[in-house]
């Protein structure tokens, strides 16, 4: 819709969020005057005058404080705020200063979980574990308190000038046993949902858990069409985060785009979260509206990682803006509703970048060379025997963000592909399966058919051994490609593993890397097929002696000679060709990984494959990520550069839990970025005619050498993020992105054999 003479929301790229988590005077009795002489007249101000055109501000925050004088039954207005509307004079000056505002509504109500007598009969669920225990508790949008949400949603967009609603905790976190809920289950499947004790491998488990993907997505539907109602130009999205307690597809189509609070994590909290969650949200986003990345947490977040200084938090932003996102800056108010200086000071600077580079940001067709394939089930199904989803989820999400960072680090230009990009694999050169155990039939037969007609596909670990439901296959399912069978035996590392690889012409090894190439993850034992070529043995390491009085060595001392088995298989099948690591090479990088695993997965094995790429990067370090895009109509690429070359300061101790669960994990404070000097970029540009090549937002001409059909452009600095723009003599014609949005795996009957 048209907003203030601009398009809503794609014109709207500078936009801020405001945490106004405030405890009320009831809730907290030891801070004194709470939201006393609150100015929101003032806030919107300021945040006009550093450049936002785009506000999140909270009618209802997690503890269910209202910031207007709600009516609803139920309601509850913050009572620091006295007969004060502090949403509405914001949304008013939000108008007079042309500023979009967006409601924030948070499924919380902390205030009843201290009281939980107090709450509504009728509103309450339950999380239990397995072992029968009480978990959590929450309230339940298939109850009364369903509607009182609604309520208060359509008491706000019918009274205030809205552009959208932001929806956030809207979550199906574990095994639900509200009464509505159940109602639900039943009304759909047919049956009585399962209980705290049910087999996580079950059928009906696994169903339910389908069928929580699809309610959560059937509510905020509910939402969406009263927000329409009363508003009909505007939007409605809702907090990501980042794939732990959401669907990849159920959701996706429930909003109008994908955002994100990257806070949740993905395994490990450091600045690599929004980094990866970009690449993750591009895909999402075919077909649908730019999404944006709440960089929360980040600044004047809520303490633990305290102020990013402006060049990383620049970094951050120009990595979204890479991706075709666009980030949104935050600051927590203090309890008195003021916002944080120094976050404003951060922001108003990434609103410059926003601005300077938005000519070269959008959603175009991207320059293709490796696709990383994402796959909601073997998140969801795959040693789906905790009652912590986050936990589940990352047994499987080490691997898959392993890929994106190795392929980022070596500069290749790879998308992630969901089963919504399955109809344009052979466009991609090769694709990482990393770890993906769970996939269909109609998955299978994708990726068979890329191989056959002379695609690269790179597999790990226990890749198709069990179907979308994650029942075991018995063998792998593409153990055609691989050319290996599975033994169903593993083996895990005492200390490490070891994957032994001759160094030769294709392995060109430095003197001071290890050809015994460590592996830190469990591996599978398997046997090769005839005609299948072993390029690299797993070694054992001995383990401690059964005999009494025995002394044991060093972890690392002694490598057994002999191999376990295969480590790396390749084999051929039609035009193409299949890559295949027993073991988890990709999570192995992303924790503890060398240089030497990288070079292996994502350079040496696949070198053909990445010198056809239209784009190559050289004589960058790793922290500079690479982004490329065409756009035929004007006659141009468009490469983005993005540089985090950092110097850490003295770590210091994340106090929440790592990867391997232990909370001493060292989190380096980035201040400055480093710029790095003299890159090459080298572009196969398909015989087209060059008219010139600049460097934006400066303008700068580079230089350009031009021998055996291949374009080499030099790049005398990247600070943190260069925009490289290739004018091609004419424009072309080129097709759509190939995309379904067919459920080409429907959920929602396991079988029960």
């Amino acid at each position: 819709m048209e907003l203030f003479g601009k398009r809503w929301p794609e014109d709207f790229t500078n936009r801020f969020f405001i945490g106004q988590h405030t405890v009320d005077h009831d809730q907290n009795d030891t801070i004194p005057d709470i939201l006393k002489g609150i100015q929101p007249r003032e806030i919107v101000r300021q945040l006009a005058d550093i450049g936002c055109d785009t506000l999140y501000f909270y009618m209802s925050c997690h503890l269910g404080n209202c910031y207007y004088p709600t009516k609803v039954k139920h309601g509850r207005v913050h009572s620091g705020i006295g007969d004060l509307d502090v949403f509405g004079e914001a949304a008013d000056e939000c108008v007079k200063r042309q500023i979009a505002m967006v409601a924030v509504f948070e499924f919380m109500h902390l205030h009843y979980w201290r009281d939980w007598e107090k709450a509504p009969e009728g509103w309450k669920h339950y999380t239990y574990g397995k072992d029968g225990k009480r978990r959590a508790k929450g309230l339940c949008w298939n109850t009364g308190y369903g509607d009182f949400v609604l309520a208060q949603v359509k008491e706000v967009f019918s009274q205030y000038p809205l552009a959208g609603l932001y929806v956030d905790m809207l979550d199906y976190p574990g095994l639900e046993l509200c009464p509505g809920c159940a109602r639900r289950f039943r009304e759909e499947m047919g049956e009585d949902p399962p209980q705290h004790d049910v087999d996580r491998d079950s059928p009906l488990y696994k169903e339910y858990l389908a069928w929580t993907f699809r309610e959560n997505a059937r509510f905020l539907n509910q939402v969406r069409g009263t927000v329409r109602e009363h508003a009909p130009g505007a939007i409605v999205i809702q907090n990501y985060h980042a794939f732990y307690c959401k669907d990849l597809y159920e959701l996706r189509d429930a909003t109008d785009f994908v955002t994100q609070d990257p806070t949740s994590g993905f395994g490990y909290r450091t600045t690599a979260r929004p980094v990866h969650t970009a690449a993750c949200f591009r895909a999402l986003s075919e077909r649908k509206l730019p999404f944006d990345i709440l960089l929360d947490n980040v600044v004047g977040g809520m303490g633990l990682l305290q102020m990013i200084p402006r060049d990383p938090y620049l970094g951050l932003c120009a990595t979204v803006l890479a991706h075709g996102g666009y980030p949104v800056p935050d600051s927590m108010w203090d309890h008195h509703g003021r916002l944080n200086p120094a976050a404003l000071g951060v922001a108003k600077e990434a609103y410059r970048h926003v601005e300077r580079t938005r000519p070269w940001v959008g959603k175009w067709k991207s320059l293709k060379a490796a696709g990383v394939y994402l796959s909601q089930e073997s998140k969801y199904f795959y040693g789906n025997t905790s009652d912590d989803q986050w936990d589940v989820a990352a047994k499987y999400m080490g691997e898959f963000h392993g890929a994106l960072l190795m392929t980022q680090e070596e500069h290749v230009l790879r998308d992630v592909l969901t089963r919504n990009q399955l109809p344009r694999l052979s466009d991609y050169a090769v694709i990482y399966l990393p770890n993906a155990v769970c996939l269909s039939d109609v998955e299978l037969e994708a990726f068979r058919n890329y191989v056959r007609e002379g695609g690269t596909l790179v597999s790990s670990y226990r890749t198709s051994l069990a179907d979308e439901w994650g029942r075991p296959r018995g063998n792998f399912g593409l153990a055609d490609l691989f050319g290996v069978d599975g033994t169903g035996e593993k083996i895990e590392p005492y200390g490490a593993l070891q994957m032994k690889v001759e160094p030769s012409e294709r392995f060109p090894f430095l003197a001071w890397e290890n050809p015994m190439v460590t592996l830190n993850q469990a591996a599978l034992l398997v046997t090769a097929r005839e005609g299948a070529q072993v390029t690299a043995q797993l070694h054992d390491r001995y383990r401690p002696s059964p005999n009494p009085g025995n002394l044991t060595t060093m972890l690392n001392a002694f490598v057994r000679e002999e191999p376990s088995g295969p480590a790396i298989v390749e084999s051929r099948c039609g035009k193409g060709r299949s890559i295949y690591f027993a073991g988890k090479v990709f999570s192995a990088y992303l924790y503890k990984g060398s240089p030497e695993v990288r070079k292996l997965a994502a350079r040496w094995l696949v070198a053909d494959e990445v010198s056809r790429a239209p784009v190559r990067l050289e004589g960058a370090p790793g922290s500079v990520e690479m982004t490329a895009y065409e756009r035929p109509q004007e006659g141009r690429w468009i490469v983005h550069l993005v540089n985090f070359q950092s110097i850490p300061g003295r770590c210091h101790f994340d106090p929440l839990q790592g990867p391997d669960g232990r909370p001493d994990v060292a989190v380096p404070l980035t201040e400055h970025v480093i710029p790095v000097h003299d890159l090459v970029l080298k572009a196969r540009t398909g015989g087209r005619a060059l008219k010139g090549v600049t460097l934006q937002p400066s303008g700068e001409a580079l230089q350009v050498e031009e021998r055996d059909g291949v374009v080499a452009i030099r790049v005398p600095k990247v600070h943190i993020h260069e925009v490289v723009v290739l004018e091609f003599a004419e424009a072309w014609e080129s097709e759509p992105e190939r995309f379904t949005n067919e459920r080409l795996v429907p959920l929602v009957r396991c079988p029960r054999a």
